[in-house]
């Protein structure tokens, strides 16, 4: 039962041709599940570095406000005696806070005369 070369092919080589075709498959499925793994762990890779770029931004930003706080409270800021007792820097910058709160204040004022005024002027011009 020999065939000639050209001729449909013979039984044997029919199901080789499936199995391989089979195998083929069962490669191709494993492959994207392999390409699927390796693009998954490069995600937690790249989520891992940064959450730990974030734990040590965290860690410095800590450290940098208990040193802040330290700082304020030894120069009385957080005593309650800052220009009573305290430093005579300290004194100073409370009273230039001071001084830009109560500018500012004077401008508020002044904004809210302006802002009655233009009422005014916008009520008399409705009027006529």
């Amino acid at each position: 039962m020999t065939q000639s070369r050209g001729a449909t092919p013979a039984g044997w080589e029919t199901r080789i041709l499936a199995q391989i075709e089979q195998r083929e498959m069962r490669v191709a499925t494993v492959a994207k599940v392999i390409q699927s793994y390796s693009r998954l762990a490069g995600k937690v890779g790249e989520f891992a570095s940064h959450s730990r770029d974030a734990e040590a931004r965290s860690r410095e930003m800590q450290g940098e406000h208990e040193r802040l706080l330290e700082s304020y409270e030894r120069n009385g800021g957080g005593s309650g005696n800052g220009s009573v007792g305290g430093n005579g820097g300290n004194a100073r910058g409370m009273s230039l806070a001071q001084q830009r709160i109560a500018d500012l204040e004077r401008d508020i004022e002044a904004m809210k005369e302006e802002r009655t005024l233009l009422y005014r002027t916008q009520g008399t011009n409705a009027q006529r």
